[in-house]
């Protein structure tokens, strides 16, 4: 993790002015909002759970990174002062009993707005073989699909696409 002490130096009003859009109700995705600011992942997990999914997550940091870990029942982050986890993302996915619901779409991906599955926006290229159908799913973060398969209960993550826009600069993560 970085030294947290340098965000008393950074001017954070872009990622501060975004995350107040999404506290008064805006749920737009989080892409090209705040440049330069680092956007997070955010996963919940009952106290019994989190001790296990942090250590995996620190055994697997570059699928995994891990930024910040708060107390139980705080809803605040080193990573925004004065930011509340429970508002200033723009959608969650609640998860219970590790479901998420069917898929968002089956067939043609740009009936959804997907234009090439060769040349994604963010994760991987897709091929699709002849014969195939495309089955599409709002998932596909490593931590969640990793949490969804130990059976969890329940959990609260950011939804994909909705990221927490943190007071860090990208930069600092690159130095």
């Amino acid at each position: 993790m970085i030294a947290i002490e340098h965000l008393r130096h950074i001017n954070a009003g872009p990622a501060q002015k975004a995350r107040e859009r999404y506290w008064v109700g805006s749920i737009e995705p989080t892409s090209g909002v705040a440049p330069g600011f680092t956007q997070a992942n955010m996963i919940v997990l009952p106290r019994d759970w989190a001790f296990d999914f942090l250590l995996y997550a620190q055994r697997n940091p570059k699928a995994c990174p891990v930024l910040d870990v708060s107390d139980p029942g705080s809803h605040a982050t080193l990573l925004a002062p004065g930011a509340d986890l429970r508002t200033d993302l723009p959608l969650y996915r609640i998860w219970r009993s590790a479901v998420h619901g069917a898929p968002v779409h089956v067939g043609t991906p740009e009936a959804i707005g997907i234009k090439d599955l060769a040349a994604p926006e963010f994760g991987d290229p897709v091929r699709i073989e002849p014969g195939e159908v495309p089955v599409l799913w709002t998932c596909g973060v490593t931590p969640q699909t990793a949490v969804m398969a130990s059976r969890v209960p329940f959990a609260i993550t950011h939804a994909p696409g909705h990221m927490f826009i943190t007071d860090i600069p990208d930069s600092a993560y690159h130095a």
